[in-house]
């Protein structure tokens, strides 16, 4: 009997072990599932990818987050910093400019380059030092973010316009815009809603020429943008043609829409010794930019800019 209940005490000591060796068994592991949640949670800012020392400025997070809204009509809070690093770029388009677009050959220093994801995808902007200049790298083409039937409804009104068969029409430009209720393209007599509202502006190849639409985001109105069309056959970038009918209108005193370029080249001319002052020698510098060829009617001129279209001047030597 004594040796059976020694036994019985020894079951019970190494039953008692057992369920104690088990509570802390339980305990240890419920800490190791735990332990990475609350990392997880500390550590989602710290484990934005980052190089040693930097931050990331609070005006380019937001900077980049509005203009990630505004290209693809989500609410900024969804989404998130990635990772981002310090960068420079070759000029004030940040090294993503279009083709027919003049960039600035400004050097930014200390731009930043942002990987932003919202759960589903990922979009990497790029923005200078502040984040007063921002540009998506995915972006590029906004194409993407058109529905079928609305690229169809554009192809069909620039089909019955100019007469040719709408598969032969391919969009080559899209660019998103803001426009009152009527795209900034009122008709005669038509009552505009003063709101400023994302619209796209669409180019498309209707061979020999370009023809450009407006249309708001659903494609429910879709507009012939008869000014856009004729800088859009010009070679010049849109803002000097745009610049240069301008300069034209306000020496000729007439709209915008009674003028038409009629060329485009690419120009260079030595500038700085117009006005040269004896007995200091003249040093002249060569200016590259655009020279621009316009008519209204019986009047005709020639403009010549700078590559930004920031500055006009008529062209004395073809007057």
């Amino acid at each position: 009997m004594k040796l059976l209940g020694k036994k019985i005490a020894l079951k019970k000591q190494i039953f008692t072990a057992l369920a104690l060796t088990g509570i802390l068994s339980v305990e240890t592991n419920l800490s190791a599932i735990a332990a990475p949640a609350i990392v997880s949670t500390a550590s989602s800012t710290s484990s934005v990818k980052q190089l040693p020392g930097s931050r990331l400025p609070n005006s380019v997070m937001t900077a980049v987050r509005t203009a990630i809204a505004r290209s693809t009509w989500t609410a900024p809070e969804l989404w998130k910093v990635v990772s981002f690093e310090q960068k420079s770029w070759p000029n004030n388009c940040l090294g993503l400019g279009q083709s027919d677009e003049a960039c600035g050959e400004i050097f930014i220093k200390n731009g930043w380059r942002v990987v932003m994801a919202n759960g589903q995808e990922k979009l990497v902007a790029r923005s200078d030092a502040s984040g007063r200049l921002v540009r998506l790298e995915n972006q590029n083409n906004p194409i993407n973010y058109l529905s079928p039937s609305l690229i169809d409804g554009v192809k069909k009104a620039a089909s019955q316009r100019m007469g040719v068969r709408p598969e032969l029409l391919r969009v080559i430009k899209v660019r998103q815009i803001y426009t009152n209720g009527c795209l900034n393209l009122p008709r005669p007599g038509e009552g505009c809603t003063k709101i400023n509202m994302p619209a796209w502006e669409i180019t498309l190849d209707a061979k020999p020429q370009h023809v450009v639409y407006r249309t708001d985001l659903q494609g429910n109105q879709i507009r012939f943008d008869q000014e856009a069309t004729k800088i859009a056959n010009t070679k010049a970038p849109q803002a000097v043609a745009q610049a240069v009918l301008q300069k034209a209108a306000q020496d000729w005193k007439l709209p915008t829409s009674a003028i038409q370029i009629t060329k485009a080249q690419r120009v260079t001319w030595a500038s700085g010794c117009e006005r040269p002052t004896f007995p200091y020698p003249c040093d002249p510098f060569i200016e590259s930019g655009w020279q621009v060829f316009v008519k209204a009617g019986a009047k005709a001129a020639s403009y010549r800019s700078n590559e930004l279209g920031s500055l006009i001047k008529l062209d004395q030597t073809t007057r």
